[in-house]
């Protein structure tokens, strides 16, 4: 465990993502990463506030599904960092819609 904890720290110096391992036991099959292999790279959380919103488009017309989100600066004003629309559920775009259409 050592020698692979000192492997992941020694890339990730490097500035790569992570790295990816494989049971031993696993066959290698070329160009297909299966159940076996496993992504391992550092996890970050941020705590972010919702600078702004649109509308969706296609199937999220209507919806405030766009969210611009930023980090408040040492100032107190606020640095947009990007946005996103990725991974919301229907129910919880139906929720977020009424409640940002509420502010």
């Amino acid at each position: 465990r050592a020698a692979a904890d000192a492997f992941l720290a020694d890339t990730l110096e490097r500035g790569h993502e992570g790295v990816v391992v494989k049971d031993l036991a696993a066959a290698y099959s070329a160009g297909r990463r299966g159940a076996s292999w496993l992504k391992v790279k550092p996890v970050h959380t941020l705590d972010l506030v919702v600078l702004a919103v649109e509308r969706g488009s296609g199937r999220r017309t209507g919806k405030l599904s766009n969210l611009h989100l930023g980090a408040r600066r040492p100032d107190g004003t606020f640095a947009m960092l990007g946005k996103t629309f990725k991974g919301l559920t229907d129910a919880l775009l139906e929720w977020q819609t009424e409640k940002l259409g509420e502010l």
